[in-house]
């Protein structure tokens, strides 16, 4: 399942993950395993930046399909918007409406379609003034014959400072509890961005060396080389 971390402060937002990569299980209609997933690769970068500026991203769950990474037909979704629709709630509904017709379609010889499960998180500036950095977490799983869509918001308002995870789920309860430790130092975002990212990248890491087993494997669901993007109003 992997870890994804989104976190945001005054004017900045930065976005973390792990590198693990599974490849295919071999499942039984039933739900019953074959062959177990196999890691294929530490390395594999879950994190993409929106054309023109726009925002950040990371997905986690399901990472490809199509012939292409979930965050490529995001950012291909998002293009087809510029130069209308600049603002990153606009943004938002577009990936509801277009990663769920995409996960829909998806050839079932290549993914069955109880495996089409996305998390995501796209940070960026939003409100009137685009001055107003926000976390939106975008959830993608199969109900009955269609896929399901869940979004929540997370704006900064009068807090210091916002941190979320989504993935697997003792990696998640790891991870934010190493980040807000971090986080609630005294002076901690007067050390600045750099400083901050590291943060979260730490926390990312704590998340995964607690991660439970992969739900189709034998290995830990999460781990690898960690990898950060960030932006700012």
């Amino acid at each position: 399942m992997s870890i994804i971390g989104a976190l945001v402060w005054p004017d900045h937002g930065v976005i973390c993950s792990d590198g693990r990569r599974f490849g295919s299980a071999c499942v039984r209609q039933n739900g019953s395993v074959v062959q177990p997933a196999q890691i294929e690769r530490d390395n594999f970068d879950k994190t993409f930046e929106l054309d023109g500026e726009r925002g950040i991203g990371a997905f986690c769950g399901l990472l490809s399909f199509g012939g292409s990474a979930v965050g490529d037909h995001i950012r291909e979704i998002a293009s087809a918007l510029a130069p209308n629709h600049p603002d990153l709630a606009a943004l938002v509904a577009a990936v509801r409406r277009g990663l769920k017709q995409r996960l829909e379609r998806v050839d079932p010889g290549e993914v069955m379609f109880t495996e089409r499960k996305v998390d995501v998180f796209l940070v960026g500036p939003t409100g009137p003034t685009g001055a107003e950095m926000r976390i939106y977490a975008l959830r993608f799983c199969p109900s009955g014959n269609a896929i399901a869509h869940t979004a929540w918001t997370y704006p900064l308002g009068r807090k210091r400072w916002e941190v979320r995870f989504l993935g697997d789920g003792a990696a998640q309860k790891a991870a934010t509890q190493a980040a807000q430790a971090d986080l609630n130092k005294p002076g901690a975002l007067r050390l600045g961005q750099t400083f901050v990212a590291e943060c979260l990248r730490r926390a990312i890491e704590a998340g995964g060396a607690s991660c439970g087993l992969h739900p189709r494997g034998t290995d830990p669901s999460c781990g690898g080389r960690t990898f950060t993007r960030s932006t700012s109003c």
